[in-house]
């Protein structure tokens, strides 16, 4: 029944209203911050009077379909579609905040943006004021707050202050998959549970009738905290990852396979397409074949390349019709079927339309199917943990190889282009060869 107020950014003041839309609560991170503008207007004298409200300007395009603004989102285009990106109005004063509350019956109340943002803002003037007496004196008072550590704390510069503070085992330190949030930490904390130790020995059944009504703001909770002691129980006993099915792994026959792996640009460009060729017949072993364009792409030049690569590859299959290409997650099928949409490529459209339907191997729901990783069932985590592969490259990563792929066009002088070429080359045969590490670690278990 919402009806979500937007103004187009494309020109004029018209206010439009979309059905069945709304302003995404669970972005409760935005809307604090409109909060926190909010307050600052007010105390600077700036701010208008009426309902409070202010705008997001977001990603979704709304369409003017016979006069009527829809949602652009999962529709067909029409002819006559007139397509806007908008800014959307929220109302800071409306409750729809799921937050926690010890005196509510659901262990719960929706608030609205202001009153979570006064009750934290509030929440961190006590903090400061405590500090601030803290002098380091024996009757100092004790700290309002101890570290928590969130998602956050990677880059904040205040990290060497917290991390030493902090239990090595402690719980947010070393759940890091999954991470129980700051309110579930403390609760916990309350509750004598600290470490992963403590967790790992604690009866999850016995500590839940305590637990659950104080974490009600927290869908899933319950799920949520069992999830954290299985973790915490495998890093108390030294397990990255364990097998939770019975039985041998299904997994196609073992015979001439290709392992891919593609890397794509900060624009979402692929510029690598990497094959790792294993034919049982040949005698030398697996050998790496790459398509590489260390240049800045465009819709053409992106398309040039997957092109070229789909040529060999349907050439491959074409000679090899029961080999196998195994991936890691629908990624590298999700571009190839996009690339193909704008592309007059026999080869290509090929591939996108009847290879990847027929040939094509996704590893990682088998993966899901059968393990559980401390750390997730990422493809580093899960080939170094489980298969025991190592990359060559100190801090192997996607977003990494973004930043080696920018360096390999934009360096400074050519052997600093050379050498980032070579280490995103060495880091995406290393992914496709990992891959194959994983396959035959998964055929030994039983």
């Amino acid at each position: 029944g919402r009806r979500q107020p937007c103004t187009p950014l494309s020109g004029g003041q018209r206010l439009l209203r979309v059905a069945g839309c709304g302003v995404r609560t669970h972005r409760e991170g935005d809307l604090l911050q409109l909060a926190h503008y909010r307050r600052i207007l007010e105390a600077t004298g700036w701010c208008s009077g009426g309902v409070p409200v202010a705008g997001i300007i977001g990603t979704d395009e709304i369409l003017i379909r016979q006069g009527r603004p829809v949602l652009g989102r999962n529709r067909t285009h029409r002819p006559g579609d007139l397509k806007h990106l908008v800014i959307s109005w929220a109302n800071l004063g409306a409750k729809r905040l799921r937050t926690f509350a010890r005196t509510a019956s659901s262990g719960w109340r929706y608030r609205s943006s202001l009153e979570r943002y006064d009750h934290e803002f509030a929440f961190r003037l006590r903090i400061a004021e405590i500090a601030a007496r803290r002098t380091g004196s024996p009757d100092d008072p004790d700290p309002r707050v101890r570290p928590i550590v969130v998602h956050e704390c990677e880059s904040c510069p205040w990290w060497v202050a917290c991390k030493p503070q902090l239990n090595d085992d402690d719980l947010s330190l070393r759940i890091d998959k999954a991470r129980l949030d700051v309110h579930e930490i403390t609760v916990l904390r309350s509750m004598g549970i600290s470490t992963i130790t403590d967790l790992a020995c604690t009866d999850v059944e016995q500590l839940l009738p305590t637990y659950l009504p104080e974490v009600q703001h927290r869908p899933g909770a319950e799920n949520r905290l069992r999830l954290a002691a299985e973790r915490a129980d495998m890093l108390a006993h030294g397990i990255a990852v364990k097998k939770t099915s019975v039985g041998p792994i299904e997994l196609p026959a073992q015979g001439y396979s290709i392992d891919l792996d593609i890397e794509t640009s900060a624009a979402a460009r692929v510029y690598l397409w990497g094959f790792l060729v294993n034919d049982p017949d040949d005698d030398s072993g697996p050998h790496y074949v790459s398509f590489s364009r260390f240049e800045d792409l465009g819709h053409a030049g992106e398309r040039a390349l997957a092109e070229e690569a789909a040529t060999w590859l349907v050439e491959q299959l074409t000679a090899h019709p029961e080999a196998k290409v195994y991936h890691y997650s629908d990624y590298e099928v999700v571009h190839i079927r996009r690339i193909a949409r704008k592309s007059a490529s026999p080869s290509l459209r090929e591939l996108a339309q009847n290879w990847t339907r027929t040939n094509f191997f996704d590893l990682f729901p088998v993966v899901q199917k059968n393990f559980f990783g401390v750390h997730g069932l990422g493809l580093k985590k899960l080939a170094h943990n489980g298969a025991g592969f190592n990359w060559r490259d100190e801090d192997p990563g996607g977003l990494n190889s973004q930043c080696w792929f920018a360096e390999a066009v934009h360096g400074p002088n050519h052997e600093v282009r050379a050498g980032f070429a070579t280490r995103v080359l060495e880091y995406n045969e290393d992914d496709v060869r990992a891959t194959r590490a994983l396959r035959a670690w998964m055929r030994t278990l039983s």
